[in-house]
C-alpha cells in the first residue's frame, strides 16, 4: 500500500470508532449490552485508525524504509545441480590448447619470489587449481615422470 493509502484507511478507522462511541452515547434507548459492545468497539476503531495513521505517516516521513509495490519481487535463481567429471579436461581459455599428459595438465602461474621478482612456474594438476591457468607446454622443456609417485614434471631439453 501506498502511504496515502495507509493514511486514509487510519482516518476511516478512526471516525468510524468516533462514531460508534458517539452513537450509544445518543441512543439511551438501546439495551446496556449494545452499548458496552459498540464502546468497546469504537475505542478499539479508535485505537487501531490512530496506530495506521501514524504508520502511515510515519512512513511518509521517513522514506528510507523500504516500500512494498506488486511486480517488484525478485526471482530466486533454480539451485543447479553440478557433477563433477574427473575425466574431463579444464576449458581453454584464449585459443590456447593446454597439454595434458596422462589426465594431468599442465598449468602456469605468476609468484613473487622474497627478492621481489616475479617468476612464472609450470606445475601439473588434475584437478583445477586455485590459481593458474592452462597453458600448452613451453619450448626446450620436455616432461618427465617421477619414479616413485607417477607425477609428470618438466625437464629441459639438452
Amino acid at each position: 500500500m501506498r502511504n496515502g493509502s495507509i493514511v486514509a484507511v487510519g482516518l476511516m478507522l478512526f471516525f468510524l470508532g468516533i462514531a460508534l462511541l458517539f452513537s450509544f452515547m445518543y441512543l439511551p434507548d438501546h439495551p446496556v449490552l449494545f452499548f458496552r459492545v459498540s464502546g468497546v468497539l469504537g475505542l478499539f476503531l479508535i485505537a487501531a485508525g490512530l496506530a495506521i495513521t501514524y504508520i502511515g505517516i510515519y512512513r511518509y516521513v521517513n522514506p528510507a524504509l523500504p516500500e512494498w509495490r506488486e511486480g517488484t519481487d525478485r526471482e530466486i535463481p533454480k539451485w543447479v545441480e553440478v557433477t563433477e567429471n574427473k575425466e574431463s579436461k579444464p576449458l581453454r581459455r584464449r585459443g590456447i590448447e593446454p597439454f595434458v599428459y596422462q589426465g594431468y595438465t599442465l598449468y602456469k602461474r605468476m609468484v613473487k619470489l622474497l627478492s621481489g621478482k616475479w617468476q612464472v612456474i609450470y606445475f601439473f594438476s588434475k584437478r583445477l587449481p586455485k590459481s593458474g591457468e592452462p597453458t600448452s607446454l613451453p619450448p626446450g622443456y620436455k616432461v618427465g615422470v617421477n619414479k616413485r609417485s607417477g607425477m609428470p614434471f618438466l625437464m629441459k631439453v639438452r
